[in-house]
């Protein structure tokens, strides 16, 4: 695709320890809304083969909560693919999102957390050979 040949010409200019991508929709989440079903399908069919030739960690919001997600492509977990993390809820308290709500029965939800009676920050600390997520 057109959007993989300009991505290969940026990122072969230059020996990036760690590919990251930002979007505000989610590629993964596991509220039962419409967020996570009709729009997270879509931005997969669109974007998700793109993301794995491309990139280690995809940062998204929209949804007014925090969850990080296990390593994923296609439904399936593995260490080697790209990890995502929904980082939405700064600055905004959302009382439509409530932990009941979290569809459980994904495998892939390592941690998640509903700010409907807070906000939050999503920090990221870059070194040398790691990234820590706090």
């Amino acid at each position: 695709s057109k959007l993989n040949e300009e991505l290969n010409k940026i990122l072969s200019k230059n020996n990036f320890l760690y590919k990251i991508a930002m979007t505000h929709f989610n590629v993964y989440c596991s509220y039962d809304k419409k967020h996570c079903k009709s729009q997270a399908e879509s931005m997969r069919s669109n974007f998700e083969e793109t993301i794995f030739i491309h990139f280690d960690l995809i940062l998204s919001g929209h949804l007014h909560s925090y969850e990080r997600l296990s390593p994923i492509y296609k439904n399936k977990l593995d260490n080697s693919y790209p990890l995502y993390i929904v980082c939405g809820s700064g600055g905004n308290k959302d009382p439509m999102l409530s932990n009941s709500m979290i569809n459980n029965d994904l495998s892939f939800n390592a941690h998640i957390f509903s700010h409907h009676e807070s906000s939050g920050i999503c920090e990221l600390e870059f070194n040398e050979n790691e990234v820590t997520i706090n």
